[in-house]
């Protein structure tokens, strides 16, 4: 069930007659008079989604959605989650001005099949009727020119509802208070780990990763434990861990084993808790965990854990050195 624009003509007013009209009306309409009309279609009108850029970046579409994949769109959301949280809010202002201004300019009207000019409305006139109910019924057809139509259920959910303004503002002030808390506190430059960095080699018994800022010489050597879990239901096997080292300047850690992780599945624990945590060498803070995660304050920061599967088949009999990281 729909309600439509509807117009009628009014006030009619004298005009001048056109000789050539042998009705001789002396009379014109001056007025359009508007109203909405009641009718009920079988298929639902369009649904007009504008501001597709925006709706990508508020989680709101898909990246992807009909094979229109728009890269700056993906960027943005990309930009906003390896921002700092106290960062977080202007960095995604920021894109949020950049993206309406892009899909505002690229906003045109809707058009009709055989339509040589632009209609001056954002959809055609089809699909520009209010959805107000959705009816539902069962009808039987006899056969015999006779049709019975079962009780009707309304279903007045279906609507499309805009909030007053007053409501917005006290709906975004709701959501102040997560902005405002202590995940927005400046993060206190503690290193981090570089995303993706993490490989093995000599035969799975030496793990090497960058991190994104210089680390405390000696802070190393009891703040990184491995371990390893059974495919078949073995359970957990802790790895040795032989010694941590530091190179180039204390932004790259390798990590030596006595042995291989015993199974495939391999969990990288990077420490900030605990009487031996990993600290930054200037300033010297705590370890601040993964790329992303809440800020580190200069008293503590958080555990960085990585969960590592390792290339099927098993390294320890095929040789193979190389992992891929999942976190």
């Amino acid at each position: 069930m729909l309600a439509e624009f509807a117009a009628c003509p009014d006030r009619p007013v004298p005009a001048l007659a056109d000789p050539c009209d042998v009705t001789r009306a002396h009379d014109d309409f001056s007025r359009v008079a508007e109203s909405t009309r009641i009718t009920v279609r079988a298929e639902r009108p369009g649904s007009w989604r504008p501001y597709r850029r925006v709706r990508v970046l508020l989680g709101l579409a898909p990246a992807d959605g009909g094979g229109d994949t728009d890269p700056e769109a993906l960027a943005a959301v990309r930009e906003i989650a390896k921002a700092p949280p106290d960062q977080r809010p202007g960095v995604l202002l920021h894109w949020f001005r950049r993206l309406a201004a892009r899909d505002a300019m690229d906003a045109e009207p809707g058009r009709e099949p055989g339509d040589v000019c632009l209609p001056p409305f954002p959809v055609t006139e089809d699909d520009a009727a209010v959805v107000l109910a959705r009816l539902t019924a069962e009808v039987t057809d006899h056969g015999d020119g006779c049709v019975d139509i079962g009780p009707v259920a309304v279903d007045s959910y279906v609507r499309t509802t805009i909030l007053p303004t007053a409501t917005v503002q006290e709906l975004a002030c709701g959501l102040a208070s997560g902005l405002l808390g202590v995940e927005t506190r400046p993060d206190a430059g503690a290193p981090r780990p570089v995303p993706g960095s993490m490989r093995w080699s000599r035969g799975s018994t030496r793990l090497v990763f960058q991190v994104t800022a210089p680390l405390a010489p000696g802070s190393q050597e009891s703040a990184i434990e491995i371990s390893s879990l059974s495919d078949r239901g073995h359970g957990w096997s802790a790895g040795n861990v032989e010694r941590v080292r530091l190179e180039d300047g204390g932004r790259v850690v390798v990590v030596e084993l006595d042995d291989a992780p015993a199974y495939e599945t391999v969990r990288v624990l990077i420490r900030d808790t605990g009487p031996t945590p990993l600290l930054g060498r200037s300033p010297r803070v705590p370890f601040a965990g993964v790329e992303g995660g809440p800020p580190g304050t200069p008293d503590g920061g958080h555990d960085a854990v990585v969960t590592m599967q390792l290339e099927s088949g098993g390294y320890r009999e095929s040789g193979n050195e190389a992992g891929r990281a999942e976190s």
